[in-house]
């Protein structure tokens, strides 16, 4: 039965209370891209969120213009005047950046614009109680809503949010439902308009990033014994290459060349059981691609052999350059690593020397252009499996901190958005994105049956010849195959070994 409580809930969110303020058609808001698909809009938005900065980046969100889902900055109560100067400031920037080049930017009245709406549990002031409260709501509501389920970092505290992206009403009606099952808590959930805000908790990370903001890492390094490169085993080819599994994925991958999904795109995929350590199918596993910022792992491991041997103090700056190269995929972040190590070359010639096992077709040669196209870095899908291999069997140098950085809480095409995967399933990776490169690379630890940890890996690259016309479009749709091929290889795991 239905309280009065609950009905007057339901009103108000309806109806705008205690929500957001009502879109006003006096406000004009920047407007980037007009998509077919949230999905899509998705993709750019982080990229727009990377091109423009934090304080842009925090106002962005997903709306709707008519039929189309479009991706808006926020300027409500804001000066209407201004907006067609900063919608022009704001395209000349993401005009000189490979993933945001193609859209249209313009400014847009507010009477033309319906807001995408998630739900809020709840905002604490620390991290630790958002985390209580964070598992209070995961425990009381169910595995299901875990997939979608955050801790964003909020200019009002840290907010515990239900990233659901749909309308306010159907929101206020989600939201009532939850309020009365979080009654015994005392929780009542808000419906709030979709931001970009820096997600530092999800289902799928076991930690939580807390860089410390610092200026200067000038302390000197410390006096140590050399130590040397750890012994890491050659990754083997399946030696059943026409397995079951590989056969499937290559029978999806030729199905959607018929449907024209793909055209002249190259792939290539690599899956492993970690748990067992057998490869399980190969792809133009050792076929040289285009890394994008795939790329970064490695860095990221020559750094950390560094600081290892004594060469390089892993102070408070290095570890905040690490965690922004992984988990925002920051280029200046990466470019400032490698300096640090005397560029790309002198990168490439340490991991060649320490560790030749994990780098047989990596090819390191540029610092990351201003304009994000990166494709002289090489590398193939054997690399990234050889690299992810040694860091879970703590075969790299400070493997936990490797580890720690891959599962900070970032996007991924391995586990999000895949209906297979179950809520809750750890995931250690890095994707690549530019216009000619979709990829990801990773670690999923599933749950067997009997309750057993069951960690594997999955490598889909895919490589175009030339740029693609629209951004958005292509990154989406590659980035939709690399799911489909992920769903497809738990699913057989899942008969194969017990999975949940």
């Amino acid at each position: 039965m239905v309280s009065r409580r609950q009905v007057l809930v339901w009103a108000g969110l309806a109806a705008g209370a205690a929500v957001t303020p009502a879109w006003a058609a006096e406000d004009r808001h920047v407007v980037y891209g007009r998509f077919s698909r949230r999905e899509e809009a998705q993709e750019v938005l982080w990229d727009i969120s990377r091109v423009l900065g934090p304080e842009v980046g925090s106002k962005l969100g997903l709306g709707t213009v008519g039929e189309h889902v479009v991706i808006w900055y926020d300027r409500r109560g804001s000066d209407p005047t201004r907006a067609g100067k900063i919608a022009r400031h704001h395209a000349s920037l993401l005009a000189r950046v490979d993933h945001t080049a193609d859209l249209e930017v313009t400014d847009l009245s507010g009477a033309e614009l319906q807001g995408l709406f998630n739900l809020c549990y709840g905002v604490d002031p620390s991290l630790e109680q958002a985390r209580r409260r964070y598992d209070k709501v995961g425990r009381l509501l169910g595995p299901d809503l875990l997939r979608d389920l955050v801790i964003q970092d909020t200019p009002e505290g840290f907010a515990t949010v239900y990233q659901r992206y749909k309308d306010r009403l159907s929101g206020a009606r989600v939201a009532g439902r939850h309020t009365e099952l979080l009654a015994s808590e005392g929780f009542e959930v808000t419906v709030r308009v979709a931001r970009q805000h820096p997600v530092v908790l999800r289902s799928t990370s076991r930690g939580v990033s807390e860089t410390a903001v610092v200026h200067v890492n000038a302390l000197p390094a410390p006096t140590r014994a050399p130590v040397q490169p750890k012994t890491t085993a050659e990754v083997r080819l399946p030696t059943a290459m026409s397995s079951e599994l590989r056969d499937a994925i290559n029978d999806h991958i030729q199905k959607l060349r018929r449907k024209g999904v793909l055209r002249q795109e190259r792939t290539a995929w690599y899956v492993y059981n970690l748990h067992d350590d057998e490869p399980l199918a190969a792809i133009n596993a050792g076929t040289p691609l285009q890394a994008a910022s795939m790329i970064k792992p490695f860095v990221a491991l020559a750094v950390l052999d560094k600081a290892e041997r004594g060469q390089l103090v892993y102070g408070p700056v290095t570890k905040a350059k690490m965690e922004a190269m992984i988990q925002v995929s920051s280029n200046d972040a990466t470019n400032w690593c490698m300096k640090q190590l005397g560029g790309p070359a002198r990168v490439a010639a340490l991991l060649r020397e320490r560790y030749p096992a994990l780098t047989r077709n990596l090819r390191l040669v540029e610092y990351i252009p201003s304009n994000g196209r990166t494709y002289r870095n090489l590398a193939s899908a054997t690399d990234y499996v050889a690299f992810l291999r040694a860091m879970w069997r703590d075969e790299l140098p400070e493997s936990d901190e490797m580890r720690r950085l891959m599962n900070l809480p970032k996007r991924d095409r391995l586990y999000d958005q895949v209906a297979q995967v179950p809520g809750g399933t750890e995931v250690y990776n890095k994707t690549g994105s530019t216009a000619r490169l979709c990829g990801d690379m990773g670690v999923l630890v599933a749950r067997t049956r009997q309750g057993e940890r069951f960690p594997y890996i999955v490598v889909g690259i895919i490589d175009a010849p030339r740029r693609a016309s629209s951004y958005g479009r292509w990154i989406s749709s590659t980035g939709r195959v690399i799911r489909d091929v992920s769903g497809l290889v738990y699913e057989r795991l899942r008969k194969e070994y017990g999975l949940v």
